[in-house]
């Protein structure tokens, strides 16, 4: 049976069985994929992490992807030809998606051959083009996107339920001129660090499926690469108050101009009983909202 006839049969039944497939590793990619975390109320920390890798194959006339477990991965060579059988179909309707388990077998096999447009194919299945989209233009954007905006709001990790699992994510909004966006950000990229303020750049997003606003979500190939937050300062201000932060190990003060800002707990910590003995007035050095350097000040003249 053809790959593709294969992938996109209609109706499984309670007796299907996989036929043995015949098909060419083209070409294969290893990546991390953390498979178990540990949470506290505001971060997530990776416990357990495997190195899987996605393969594509071809039967000479298609291209479809796997993905091969850790345990798994060392079972097929690029370029080599193979014997698929063990295999399941998963999907609850086409095109369906082929399973590697433990019952699965690779027999090594003579080799198909695959025409160069197969091969593009198969390279832009491991490494999708991204688009490098406006924001106020993502509404008319398909495929997957890359966007460049300011972080003007940013929440704190959560524990999302996905089936068996438990991964962490967290939303933040991207602003470009007058146009915003939602993003949500999963898994690995979700513990990326972030601030209010930065400039980011956030590759291979698709659209949600929101019928009210454009709403982006990350995907596995999603990267977060952090472009500028400016350093600013603020002089002889006032401290009115202190919290902890979100983040671990952060704290956030109230300034005397209703500003909210974070810093980490050691670099406010001397200035914890300045503050409850009286007014506290400091110079601050910050990059976006967090601040790198506090320096006590004396109050400024009426």
């Amino acid at each position: 049976m053809a790959l593709k006839e294969l992938l996109n049969r209609q109706a499984l039944g309670p007796h299907f069985k996989a036929p043995t497939l015949k098909v060419q590793v083209i070409c294969s990619r290893v990546h991390a994929r953390v498979v178990a975390w540990d949470f506290s109320e505001v971060s997530a920390t990776p416990r357990c992490t495997k190195m899987n890798k996605s393969v594509v194959i071809s039967d000479g006339h298609s291209v479809t992807t796997l993905t091969l477990l850790e345990e798994f991965s060392s079972k097929v060579d690029d370029g080599k030809g193979y014997l698929l059988r063990g295999y399941t179909l998963k999907g609850v309707s086409p095109p369906r998606c082929i399973w590697v388990g433990r019952e699965t077998q690779f027999f090594r096999s003579s080799p198909i051959e695959v025409s160069d447009e197969l091969k593009s194919r198969a390279q832009a299945l491991l490494f999708p083009e991204s688009t490098v989209t406006a924001l106020e233009k993502i509404h008319q954007a398909k495929g997957l996107i890359t966007v460049v905006g300011q972080v003007t709001e940013l929440s704190a990790i959560k524990k999302i339920i996905m089936g068996r699992e438990q991964v962490p994510m967290r939303t933040l909004q991207l602003q470009e001129g007058a146009a915003k966006v939602d993003v949500a950000l999963w898994r690995e990229v979700a513990i990326s660090k972030l601030e209010v303020g930065a400039t980011l750049k956030i590759s291979h997003l698709k659209k949600g499926k929101s019928v009210y606003e454009d709403q982006l979500n990350s995907t596995n190939y999603s990267v977060v690469e952090m472009l500028s937050a400016s350093p600013t300062s603020a002089l002889a201000i006032e401290v009115l108050g202190v919290i902890e932060g979100e983040m671990e190990g952060m704290v956030d003060l109230i300034l005397g101009d209703d500003s909210q800002v974070s810093l980490s707990g050691a670099l406010w910590e001397p200035m914890e009983e300045l503050l409850a003995k009286g007014r506290l007035f400091v110079d601050l050095q910050m990059r976006g909202k967090t601040v790198e350097v506090i320096k006590v000040v004396e109050a400024p003249p009426h």
